[in-house]
């Protein structure tokens, strides 16, 4: 029995000794207390930090709503004025458009392109004898001056450009 009492006693002294080194009743701050304090003094500093900035933001409420207001008030002008100089730019450019459509359409009253072939002829022919419009008598007379060693001349289109040129040209009366 006595071997019996040696052990225990042997093991509760090296417990006693092993707990004593995690005992909370030491004179230093543990770390986990360290810790505890740093969490509480952030916590106390951003709950100040929450409360200044609430009351500054309730202080600034009205300064931001009147300038939002304002922003609010130029934007809406601004906008009025771009959507009224748009619908000046769309007035002017449908005018223009109406006045070259009335310039066009005087033109075609003399325009020798799109009129019966008779009244062409009998306006625009280069003699008495002549029974084409003088338009296609003059580009016959040209091909046969310059085209005649033209590769494709009756194959390949002209240039659009060149042909509206030519056309408003005989139009014109020019």
């Amino acid at each position: 029995m006595h071997v019996l009492m040696t052990s225990f006693s042997d093991t509760s002294s090296t417990s006693s000794s092993s707990s004593s080194a995690f005992s909370f009743t030491d004179s230093k701050p543990s770390v986990l207390s360290k810790l505890a304090g740093t969490v509480r003094d952030t916590r106390t500093k951003v709950e100040q930090k929450k409360t200044e900035l609430n009351a500054t933001m309730h202080e600034r409420l009205p300064e931001w709503r009147s300038r939002g207001v304002m922003v609010g008030n130029r934007a809406r002008e601004t906008s009025m004025e771009w959507s009224r100089k748009g619908k000046e730019a769309v007035d002017r450019w449908k005018k223009d458009r109406q006045d070259r459509t009335n310039d066009a359409s005087s033109m075609e009253d003399h325009a020798i392109f799109g009129m019966a072939l008779q009244e062409a002829v009998s306006l625009t022919k280069l003699s008495e004898k002549d029974l084409v419009p003088a338009v296609l008598r003059r580009c016959i007379n040209y091909l046969d001056d310059y085209g005649i060693h033209e590769v494709g001349i009756y194959r390949i289109p002209g240039s659009t450009l060149e042909v509206n040129k030519l056309r408003s040209t005989f139009d014109s009366g020019n």
